[in-house]
């Protein structure tokens, strides 16, 4: 997560979906059922189990601080990575570092005020403008089978965009 008035840059690649990305890199050659998946940080089991999360995952046993230990939970870390990056997060990170650099690239974050963010995929632009279900880039290569990308939709992208941490005023 980047803040503002600090030197994270969401475009240079910081934030939390890039940290997912690397996450997913380790994880998509590791069974789903394996038990370093379910293993999650906590005061105590219950704990771990209620608030399992992509950052209280802890595969190599350690917790960054002595007041939590590492639980085996009901949890599973590669559900959470598939919330974060979508269903096929598995091949898009599995491959050649080439593959890695182009998933990592096809994330790459928008400015707030760039037109591609309403870009989605639909049957026709009415039908994208009104679902508003896929976001693409413009190729159409994000595109479930049979749709295409369609620009200037009245829909907007927005699920990379992080609030300010304080609010401002426009000069008037």
């Amino acid at each position: 997560v980047c803040y503002g008035d600090t030197t994270c840059s969401i475009a240079a690649g910081d934030g939390s979906v890039f940290a997912y990305l690397a996450l997913a890199a380790d994880l998509a050659n590791v069974d789903y059922h394996a038990t370093s998946n379910k293993k999650f940080c906590g005061t105590w089991h219950g704990e771990a189990g209620e608030m399992c999360s992509i950052g209280t995952h802890c595969s190599n046993g350690r917790c960054p601080d002595w007041r939590h230990h590492c639980f085996e939970t009901t949890c599973n870390i590669q559900d959470l990575v598939k919330a974060e990056l979508g269903e096929d997060w598995a091949s898009s990170v599995t491959g050649s570092s080439n593959d890695i650099s182009n998933a990592l690239s096809s994330k790459v974050k928008l400015s707030a005020n760039d037109s591609k963010r309403q870009n989605f995929c639909g049957l026709s632009w009415a039908h994208a403008s009104k679902e508003c279900t896929t976001w693409c880039r413009a190729d159409g290569d994000d595109c479930p089978e049979g749709q295409k990308c369609f620009a200037s939709t009245s829909c907007f992208y927005d699920a990379d965009l992080q609030p300010s941490v304080s609010p401002f005023s426009t000069p008037q």
